[in-house]
């Protein structure tokens, strides 16, 4: 998987999305319960897709992150074939701006960034107020 399956709390927040998922890929009510009854595996495959969707689309909507801790302040500009970086330290107040090619895609880098303390909350904010510094 490229990102993570989503859990319980997840998909029962998402529950009408599943739905439209599963109904999108001709299975209804009955067929799925038959599937999970059936299938197990079928079913963690479906519902692996449909993580796989859900991570990838809000991967795909998002603009810039940024990670605030003790000594250094990051916002992080997504483009779609490069990311721009920009790096504070709280200790000098030396600003850097750095151009980054994606390791993996666009998306996978963004998610894995989500996982590592990086937010969305205030980031374009942060990023052009940075960039003001430079």
């Amino acid at each position: 998987m490229k990102y993570r399956l989503l859990n319980q709390e997840e998909l029962n927040e998402l529950k009408p999305e599943f739905i439209k998922f599963l109904i999108i890929n001709g299975i209804d009510a009955d067929e799925w319960e038959k599937i999970k009854k059936e299938d197990p595996s079928a079913a963690k495959g479906i519902v692996e897709q449909f993580s796989e969707s859900i991570f990838e689309g809000v991967c795909r909507k998002i603009s810039f992150l940024c990670l605030n801790n003790d000594d250094l302040l990051i916002a992080v500009q997504f483009l779609e074939n490069k990311m721009n970086v920009i790096r504070k330290s709280k200790t000098n107040e030396q600003v850097t701006l750095d151009e980054k090619p994606y390791k993996h895609s666009r998306e996978e880098d963004i998610f894995f960034l989500l996982n590592n303390g990086y937010r969305k909350e205030e980031a374009e904010s942060v990023f052009k107020k940075l960039c003001l510094e430079l």
